[in-house]
This record gives structure tokens, C-alpha cells and sequence, in this order.
């Protein structure tokens, strides 16, 4: 599976089981307040990428 987001101008397709798929991922669903999306990764990542989530929407 391949996963395709948008940043302003930047665009990121990546494989599903590689590691910058996960960094990615974390900042498409933190832009878009979507923290739902994080339960369609593979468990070995997902916690790692919830704490990712998390740390994006901190409080400064």
C-alpha cells in the first residue's frame, strides 16, 4: 500500500511499512486533526506514532 499527503508544496508517496511513511503519516493526521487515522497502522509502530501525534499537538 502506498500512502500519498500534501504539504503545501511538498509531496510525500511512500510505501506503507517504511519509516518515513510513519513520520509522514503522524503530520498529515496532526495537520488535519485526524488522530482516528493512527489506529490503520501496524501495531509495532502505532504507539511510537501516537506519542508522535501527541508531541504535535502539545501546547507550546
Amino acid at each position: 500500500m502506498r500512502y500519498t499527503a500534501t504539504f503545501g508544496l511538498y509531496r510525500c508517496t511512500l510505501k506503507k511499512h517504511s519509516a518515513k511513511f510513519s513520520y509522514c503519516f503522524t503530520f498529515d493526521t496532526a495537520i488535519n486533526n485526524r488522530a482516528d487515522m493512527l489506529t490503520e497502522l501496524e501495531p509495532e509502530i502505532q504507539e511510537a506514532t501516537k506519542r508522535m501525534y501527541q508531541r504535535l499537538h502539545a501546547p507550546s
